[in-house]
Order: structure tokens, then C-alpha cells, then sequence
């Protein structure tokens, strides 16, 4: 977080051995917002390779928008309505990026979108969340659920959507959303996505879905996997959360 007081984030860079033990924190983010392409803040990156090229999704807020506990800890007036798109940045190592703009649909609030790893019948797709996508136009879904889509790579936007699940358990009650990008097994797609309660806590959860078709569920957790258990989970600027971004194989 570069800037606590307006909640201004930057994407830093740093290097694990295989155990997960740290190896360098760069000083410098690989990413920082762009005020003239609207970008007052970067969060929540996901990031794969697709045919040698990485893909690197991340939430923009033209707006300051520090979350409710932090707004009111420090004093903030909750700003005006703004929505959060997903962006997409370009490249073929971790340090230069090239800005790609907004692929998200405009007008829709999106959190949660990230690439498959590989084309899906011969088309760049994405998993994202639209987040007023609800009511009778949107299959009758009471609150946000996951969405599939190809990505036009050429004029920079998400079509030919299709749903593909909707909360069903207490525990994901209030939204869900994707979490890492999928990974390829023999039995199909394994995404692990996240799912928010009536009480704003965030667990994790997993699916399978089709290989071909990957908006087709094959198999889903009816529990979560993971949930907020320790300290750092349970208390922070946004308490009570777990939240997959990336996996480790």
C-alpha cells in the first residue's frame, strides 16, 4: 500500500524458493497506478502464461476507496459510487508490462477476473464476476455470481458470455467469486474461488469444471476449504478473510 491514508496500491514483485521461503522483495513496484488512464489504485492481481506470453489481470478504482472499516477508523467520508474494472497488462517477464486498458465490460463493477492458461476452443477466456449482473436479465441470481467469456485480444473486450454458478450455501451467501486461475488436471478444470457470508467473511472454496467446456460444472465443495482461522485472517483492514489469488503446484 503506497499511500495508507487514500488507500493507493502499487504492485510489488518478490521471489520465493520452492518452499515458500523468501528469497528478494524488490523495492520498486513492476506496477503503478496511471492517473491519465484513470487509475488511482491497482489491486488484486492474477497472472498466467499463455503460449509464452504472461497475462496479468488487475482492479482499478478511478476513485479513492478504502474499505468500510478503514474508512471509518480513519475519519474518510465514503466517497461518491465508483466502480472497480478489471485491466489487463501484457508481457514477457515480471518487470515490463504493457498496459492493455480496461477489458471489463463498462458500467459493470468487476473484481474478479482472471485468464485461462491456455485458449479454450481457439479463444483467449476469462473467468470474471460482474457485479450488478442480477435479476430476471441475469438468469434470476440474487447476488453476484461467476461468469465465463472469450477475450477479443485484438480490440480489447470480453464476449460471448456465459453463467456458470451462483451461490448456493450459507457460507456464500452474500457473493462469490473466482479466485486463482484455473489449472489443468485430467479430470477438468480445478478453480478455487471465494465466497462471502451475510457477515462479510470470506472463505474458500473449489470446483471442477469441463475441460471443453469449462462454463459446465462437473463437481463443486458443498463445504469450504479454507476459512479464516488465524490472527492475521481474523483481524486486519478488512477482518475475517481469506482470499485466493494464485496457486503453487
Amino acid at each position: 500500500m503506497g499511500d495508507y491514508l487514500k488507500y493507493a496500491a502499487n504492485l510489488g514483485y518478490a521471489i520465493f524458493d520452492e518452499n515458500l521461503n523468501l528469497i528478494k522483495r524488490f523495492d520498486e513496484p513492476v506496477l503503478k497506478p496511471d492517473i491519465k488512464v484513470w487509475e488511482f489504485s491497482i489491486e488484486d492481481p492474477r497472472i498466467c502464461e499463455i503460449e509464452g506470453e504472461l497475462f496479468l489481470t488487475y482492479v482499478v478504482t478511478p476513485t479513492p476507496f478504502c474499505p468500510g472499516p478503514v474508512r471509518i477508523r480513519l475519519g474518510i467520508p465514503k466517497p461518491a459510487q465508483s466502480l472497480a474494472y478489471t485491466a489487463l497488462a501484457k508481457g514477457n517477464d515480471f518487470f515490463n508490462f504493457t498496459r492493455q486498458g480496461v477489458i471489463t465490460p463498462f458500467g459493470v463493477g468487476e473484481r474478479d477476473t482472471m485468464f485461462f492458461p491456455e485458449k479454450i476452443n481457439g479463444n483467449y477466456a476469462v473467468i470474471h464476476r460482474p457485479s450488478n449482473w442480477i435479476g430476471s436479465d441475469y438468469y434470476g441470481i440474487k447476488v453476484p455470481g461467476i461468469w465465463f467469456a472469450y477475450y477479443n485480444d485484438e480490440h480489447k473486450y470480453l464476449y460471448n458470455h456465459k453463467f456458470m454458478m451462483a451461490s448456493e450455501r450459507d457460507w456464500e451467501s452474500k457473493k462469490i467469486g473466482a479466485g486463482a486461475p484455473p489449472i489443468r488436471t485430467e479430470a477438468g478444470w480445478l478453480l478455487l474461488y471465494h465466497g462471502v457470508d451475510k457477515d462479510s467473511v470470506y472463505r474458500a472454496g473449489a470446483v471442477l469444471l469441463d475441460l471443453k467446456e469449462p462454463w459446465k460444472v462437473i463437481a463443486r465443495t458443498p463445504e469450504p476449504i479454507l476459512e479464516p482461522e488465524e490472527d492475521y485472517e481474523r483481524v486486519g483492514d478488512v477482518p475475517n478473510v481469506v482470499f485466493p489469488e494464485g496457486n503453487f503446484i
